[in-house]
């Protein structure tokens, strides 16, 4: 497994940050305080994914379980995608908790706006989210998931039509490597991403000449 100290958000800082608690529409966050306060209401289930990772040491062992659901209350009409990270239980000797899950876009498409809402089901919330400087890696942080702990469902609903799978992170102090599903967006706009960075490279050709 590849493994990686993580330094997450402490809350001194996440007190300097105001998030309005009237929407849960984000404009790619570098990081905001969690729940958003209208929770989700999910349309029909597309597929599901579940990623199983066990620490290295043998500390712990997490499952990360993506749901995808078309319709439903998301308003920037595409797919919404609903994460959930479980603790699962080792002996007694090795029940570390977890403290976060990542998960990395797609370079391809980068939301703009994203939805962060709950879904229904009891379950821990996290007290932060926020995406990486370049707004490709997006984390959830917990204060503590303890062994035999599930995480509250987190729905995170974009204007994406497809899917495809990603690298994501489970991580306690290191981070052990999962998958997750993520949005991407129409083969005709791989295309036109495709024939932009064609012409960038072309440009910086003649520049460069």
């Amino acid at each position: 497994m590849n493994k990686h100290i993580t330094a997450l958000v402490s809350a001194s800082a996440l007190a300097l940050l105001s998030v309005s608690t009237s929407a849960a529409l984000f404009g790619n966050p570098s990081v905001a305080i969690y729940p958003p306060a209208t929770p989700a209401v999910l349309g029909p289930l597309v597929t599901t994914l579940s990623s199983s990772v066990v620490d290295d040491n043998g500390n712990f062992a997490a499952t990360l379980t993506t749901a995808v659901h078309s319709g439903g209350s998301n308003p920037l009409g595409g797919l919404t995608f609903v994460y959930t990270l479980s603790n699962d239980l080792l002996p007694p000797s090795n029940r570390d908790d977890v403290y976060a899950f990542s998960v990395t876009w797609n370079p391809a498409w980068i939301p703009a706006v994203i939805d962060v809402d709950t879904a229904a089901g009891a379950g821990v919330v996290p007290f932060s989210f926020g995406f990486g400087p370049n707004g490709v890696v997006f984390a959830f942080n917990f204060v503590s998931l303890v062994a035999g702990a599930t995480s509250v469902p987190i729905a995170v609903g974009t204007a994406a039509p497809l899917w495809t799978t990603s690298n994501a992170g489970i991580i306690n102090g290191t981070t052990e490597d999962a998958v997750a599903l993520v949005p991407v967006p129409e083969p005709s706009t791989f295309a036109g991403l495709f024939a932009l960075g064609l012409a960038g490279f072309a440009a910086f050709r003649r520049f460069r000449c």
